[in-house]
C-alpha cells in the first residue's frame, strides 16, 4: 500500500515502455514507491479517477520527457492535473528534446530541472526544497 505524499507517480507514454523498465528498475533499487499505469489500476475501476487519485496523493510527479510524451493525451492530463493540484514536478528527458509548445508552460510553471533518481529520493522525503 502507498503512503499519501511519501510515493512517485511515473507519467510517461506507453511508446517508451521499454524505457520505462529501466526507470521502474532503479526506482526499486532505491527503493522509493512508486505509481504507474496500468499495473496499479484495479480491475474493474475507472482509468481516470484512479490516475487522478494517484496524482492528487503523490509526493513526486515524475514526467518521462519525450517526443512520444509530449504528443500523448494522456501525459498531457496527468501533467494539467499535477499542476492544479501543486505537484513537484521532476522532468526525466529520456530523449533529450526541447519542450514543446503544449509542455512550454513547465518552464513558465517553474519546474525543477534536477533529474536524478537520487534526488526524486531525495525530494520525496524533503518536499520544502
Amino acid at each position: 500500500m502507498l503512503i499519501p505524499g511519501k510515493y512517485v507517480f511515473v507519467s510517461y507514454s506507453n511508446k517508451d515502455a521499454d524505457f520505462m523498465k529501466n526507470i521502474t528498475y532503479v526506482l526499486e533499487s532505491k527503493k522509493i514507491a512508486y505509481w504507474k499505469a496500468p499495473e496499479k489500476i484495479p480491475a474493474g475501476s475507472s482509468y481516470a479517477k484512479e490516475i487522478v487519485h494517484a496524482i492528487e496523493n503523490c509526493g513526486i510527479f515524475l514526467l518521462v520527457l519525450s517526443e512520444s510524451s509530449q504528443t500523448s493525451i494522456w501525459v498531457e492530463k496527468e501533467v494539467d492535473c499535477a499542476l492544479s493540484s501543486g505537484r513537484t514536478i521532476i522532468p526525466y528527458n529520456i530523449d533529450n528534446v526541447a519542450l514543446s509548445e503544449g509542455f512550454g508552460l513547465l518552464e513558465r510553471a517553474g519546474f525543477r530541472r534536477r533529474s536524478s533518481v537520487s534526488y526524486i529520493g531525495f525530494a520525496l522525503y524533503n518536499p520544502h526544497i
